[in-house]
This record gives structure tokens, sequence and C-alpha cells, in this order.
């Protein structure tokens, strides 16, 4: 387990859950302890988000855009409507998840999901910078996604994080399995499986993640999460 100084999503949320495990369809979930405010005590750090933003690239062996975050990144941040299905790719970040209630309900919905207006400085960076994470930002603040051509492996973990995004979701789960074995491999595979009802199996591509994942990594704490809510669900 991670013994990174912050505490871990999974740490903050896991036992407050356990409890929880045999009443994921009632309406008393909703009752002194909520998952979200657990959360809600989290400031996000515009910085560990940058780092985390690129993580993928660098475990791919792909360049990253830039050590500093472009300006408005961390207005941005801040706005950034939330997730539950968050993907280890570039211009993603882990703190996108706002509500761990969310990753208990029924069905694994995503709420709506806001196009990004304004933060013009972050969308002109986007479109002056040739890396994958500028055209994932551009992306998600509304810009035309050029196709993406090439066959390394971050490339081919974007095409299939485009496609979760778009909510191709079996898509992008059989994309991201053809990926090399590692950890942005598992982690994709996991959460993909955990969003898609496949909670038992998810397990296993979720514990190799919390395994091979930097202990300094945003990443590292949600594939904890994301385990523990996958073996209660199981």
């Amino acid at each position: 387990m991670n013994t990174h100084n912050q505490p871990t999503l999974a740490e903050l949320t896991g036992r407050a859950m356990a409890g929880r495990a045999e009443r994921i369809d009632s309406p008393e979930f909703a009752g002194d302890v909520e998952p979200h405010e657990v959360l809600s005590g989290i400031r996000v750090d515009a910085r560990a988000a940058w780092a985390d933003a690129q993580l993928a690239l660098q475990l791919l062996g792909s360049p990253i855009a830039s050590q500093s975050a472009p300006a408005d990144w961390a207005a941005f941040v801040d706005w950034n409507s939330g997730r539950l299905g968050i993907p280890l790719a570039a211009g993603q970040f882990p703190q996108r998840l706002r509500e761990v209630a969310g990753l208990f309900a029924a069905k694994l919905e995503e709420p709506a999901i806001a196009i990004a207006t304004g933060f013009a400085s972050l969308k002109a960076w986007t479109l002056q910078n040739p890396s994958l994470t500028a055209t994932a930002l551009n992306r998600e603040l509304g810009g035309d996604l050029p196709e993406i051509a090439g066959t390394s492996p971050a490339e081919l973990n974007e095409r299939a994080a485009s496609l979760w995004l778009a909510g191709q979701r079996e898509t992008a789960l059989r994309a991201w399995q053809d990926l090399p074995a590692g950890p942005v491999a598992s982690f994709n595979i996991g959460m993909a499986q955990l969003m898609l009802g496949q909670a038992k199996i998810a397990a296993i591509s979720l514990k190799a993640a919390v395994d091979t994942l930097p202990d300094n990594s945003g990443w590292k704490h949600l594939a904890a999460l994301y385990l523990s809510v996958a073996q209660v669900r199981a």
C-alpha cells in the first residue's frame, strides 16, 4: 500500500464503505457518513494534477508536453466536471473523481459531462503544442480531436481513452487489452471492467495496478479505491 504522506482515497473511503456493501441499492445508503464528504476535504493540487495528467505518457515511453503546467490549468482543474471511470491517459487526472458515492450505485453511469467554455489561454496552448497531452486537452475544451494514427503504446492508449470518453466502453476495453502489459494497461483494463459490471475480474487488474504504479502518484490512490470498490461489489 502506498506510504505517501497524502492519505490515499482508498484509506479515506474504504472503511466507511465496507460496512455498506450489502446496502448498495438501499435508500439508507445516504446516511450519516457520506463518501463524497470525505473527498470534498481534499484540496486538488494543480501541480500534482499536471504530473498525473502526463504519467501515462511517461510510463508508456512517450514524451511529455512540459514540466510546468500551461496558463489556465489550475482554473481548469478547479472547474473540471467529475467522472466515475477515469482513464489513465494524457490530460486526465485522478482528482476528477468528485463523489465516491456514485461508485456504489446499482448501475455505474457517468454524470452529464459539460464542455469547458472559456480557458482561452489553455486552448491556445493546446493548438500550439504538438503533444498527445495537448491533443487530449483540446478535446476536453470542445475542439475537434485530430485522428491519432500512430501505433506506439501511448498512441494506442489515447485512442482507447478517446473511445471510452465517447461512451464506447466495450470497444475501449478491447483496445486496452491489446496494450503491452504494465501499469497503464492494468489500470485501464481494471477500471473499464469495474465500470462495466465485471467487478470480480476487475480486482485482478486493479491489484496489479496498485502494485506497479508510482507511490507518489494520485493514480495509485485511485487504483486502490477502485480495487476497494471492486472487492465490495464482487
